[in-house]
């Protein structure tokens, strides 16, 4: 079909893709997404603007702030719970869902693979000795972590 001009205009419609596709595209969104969130939830940020914001369009630009607000207030990781924000957004619950495991997997199999190395390997000498090293060392860290809580926490008799 041409128009005025004699240019070729379609008039096929643009086909939006499936709900099965969708959430395969928010899947796969956030599966990218998380090995950038070791560092914290709050690493996500400029992915979660990149991906969401200027190539996906999911969310708008002033709505990232909203977004990591309601993710601090809820219970739970910032990452995790900005994902089931966006997701649910673009999809709803299962949007949110897709999501949530997007996020979660990459970590789960990490998890999984160093708990497999470390049930095959638990007896050599080297992995015994890195553990027993390690045991003093997070003591450490843990105590060190309510020595500075507690400096700020107790300010005085009352808050002992």
């Amino acid at each position: 079909m041409n128009d005025a001009a004699g240019k070729v205009v379609s008039s096929a419609k643009v086909a939006k893709p499936s709900r099965w596709n969708r959430l395969g595209i928010i899947f796969w969104a956030f599966l990218r997404m998380a090995p950038v969130t070791f560092g914290g939830g709050y690493a996500i940020i400029p992915v979660l603007e990149r991906e969401a914001v200027q190539k996906r369009r999911w969310i708008a630009e002033d709505e990232v702030a909203d977004v990591l607000a309601v993710s601090q207030t809820i219970p739970g990781a910032v990452a995790l719970n900005a994902a089931a924000f966006v997701g649910f957004r673009v999809a709803g619950v299962a949007g949110a869902v897709a999501a949530v495991i997007g996020m979660m997997l990459p970590t789960f199999l990490i998890v999984l693979a160093l708990g497999l190395l470390l049930a095959v390997y638990h007896d050599h000498p080297k992995v015994a000795a890195a553990l027993m090293g390690m045991k003093p060392a997070v003591v450490a860290l843990i105590a060190y972590a309510g020595f500075r809580v507690s400096r700020t926490a107790f300010t005085d008799k009352h808050t002992i």
